[in-house]
């Protein structure tokens, strides 16, 4: 079991392999292929979860994740380039809006840009861009249009976070620093972030999946 201050005890409960079967007030249950079940219990053929507590889900012969029904109504579609790496998603709001994300990649597989295109959907015209700096396989920096945010690990061979650094300029010129502290648990998960006096800024409860 872990215990934390803000969210009490939670306990949790194993298989003879290894794997979760109760955290806290959830329980889960596996296929012999160790897919885990929804709550009707059906086995996931071929390896490929269909349906999961009212999504459903769609694949392309190479195993990629290509179209998602959400239960709410939202629709997404996802696109790979040769590499089967991400590059493009339309988001097909409830509410009738639409939204459309490109991603970039480097040579090395890292992603290193996302954006949001612009209406018409020309590539190379996006808005609300983010792209990110490597160093090895750690994420080092996020640059956004508020600023760039540096990140700060425990130890070099580690990727528990321990804080984040946001430089930004302000209107007037003035350049700006300011310093975040990740909280993490037991497995190196933020849970919590505060600034520098201690005073929250963020709190994350996490369900047995991490969601």
């Amino acid at each position: 079991h872990s215990t934390d201050q803000r969210t009490g005890t939670t306990h949790f409960e194993h298989d003879k392999l290894g794997r979760i079967t109760q955290a806290g007030n959830e329980l889960f249950a596996f296929d012999p292929a160790h897919n885990i079940l929804s709550d009707g219990r059906s086995a996931v053929p071929d390896n490929r979860l269909k349906t999961y507590n009212g999504t459903t889900y769609y694949y392309d012969d190479l195993g990629n994740l290509i179209h998602r029904e959400l239960a709410d109504g939202e629709v997404q579609n996802y696109f790979y380039d040769l590499h089967d790496q991400l590059v493009k998603a339309e988001i097909f709001k409830k509410d009738g809006s639409k939204e459309t994300w490109a991603y970039t990649y480097d040579a090395l597989g890292r992603r290193i840009g996302k954006g949001r295109l612009k209406d018409g959907e020309v590539l190379g015209s996006l808005e609300n861009q983010t792209r990110f700096v490597w160093d090895g396989s750690h994420l080092l920096q996020e640059v956004q249009l508020d600023g760039r945010y540096t990140y700060i690990y425990t130890d070099p061979d580690s990727y528990e976070p321990l804080a984040q650094v946001r430089e930004w300029t302000t209107e007037d010129g003035e350049k700006r620093q300011q310093t975040h502290y990740f909280h993490c648990d037991q497995i190196g998960i933020p849970r919590e972030m505060t600034d520098k006096d201690g005073n929250l800024l963020w709190f994350g409860n996490y369900t047995g999946w991490g969601r």
